[in-house]
C-alpha cells in the first residue's frame, strides 16, 4: 500500500462525484509552486503553469524523486524515469477521472471551508468513478484560484491525511520544466495501473 500511495502522490489527484449537486472543481488559474507532506513519510514539490503540473515526490528509501508531468485538461500524465547510462523513459497514461493526488480535476460537492498553510480554501467532497474504489473517496481543500492544499481519504479502512501543503508561492514558472525530454523513450501504460489493478 505504501508504494501504491507514493505512486499516486507522484502523479495526480483526479476526482469525480456523481451527486446531483456536483460542480466542476476549479482548475488552477495562477502559476505556482508548492511543497507538501505526503502520507507514508514522502515529500512533494509541485509546480503549475499554463494548464500543466510538474510533481516531484521523494519517498523514503528512494534514491531519487519520482517526476510526473500532467496535462490537466487532457487528463494525461507522463511519468519520467532515468537510469544511469540510459536515455530517460516517459511512461504515458490516460488518467480520466480516476483518483490519485497532487492536483484536482472533475467534479465534486462543496462541503465547507478550511485553512492550510495560512491559505483559505474550500472543501470539496469527492467520490471515485469506480464504486469499488471506496478508499479513494475523500475531501480536498482548494483555494479560490484553484490550488489544491490538502486531501483526506481512507487507506486500509482508516481516515488519513493523504497530502498537505506546507508552503505556497505564486509566480511564473520555467516553461522548460513542463516539457518531456526530446530523447525520452515513450511507453504507453494501461489506465488501470493507476489503481494497482492487473
Amino acid at each position: 500500500m505504501h508504494v501504491k500511495c507514493c505512486l499516486s502522490a507522484a502523479f495526480i489527484l483526479s476526482l469525480w462525484s456523481g451527486a446531483a449537486a456536483a460542480e466542476s472543481i476549479p482548475l488552477p488559474s495562477v502559476d505556482y509552486e508548492v511543497t507538501a507532506k505526503v502520507f507514508g513519510g514522502a515529500t512533494m514539490s509541485s509546480r503549475h503553469a499554463a494548464g500543466k503540473v510538474r510533481a516531484e515526490v521523494q519517498a523514503p528509501g528512494m534514491p531519487g524523486a519520482m517526476v510526473s508531468i500532467i496535462d490537466l485538461k487532457a487528463k494525461r500524465m507522463v511519468g519520467l524515469m532515468s537510469l544511469p547510462g540510459q536515455p530517460p523513459m516517459a511512461m504515458e497514461i490516460e488518467l480520466g477521472n480516476d483518483p490519485g493526488m497532487g492536483v484536482a480535476v472533475g467534479e465534486g460537492k462543496r462541503s465547507g471551508t478550511g485553512n492550510v498553510a495560512g491559505e483559505a480554501c474550500d472543501l470539496w467532497s469527492v467520490e471515485p468513478s469506480d464504486p469499488d474504489d471506496k478508499e479513494f473517496a475523500g475531501v480536498v481543500c482548494i483555494t479560490k484560484d484553484g490550488i489544491p492544499l490538502s486531501m483526506e481519504g481512507t487507506i486500509d479502512g482508516k481516515r488519513e491525511k493523504i497530502f498537505e501543503v506546507t508552503s505556497v508561492k505564486r509566480g511564473p514558472q520555467d516553461p522548460k520544466l513542463f516539457v518531456v525530454p526530446a530523447n525520452a523513450q515513450k511507453m504507453q501504460l494501461p489506465k488501470d495501473m493507476m489503481k494497482g489493478k492487473k
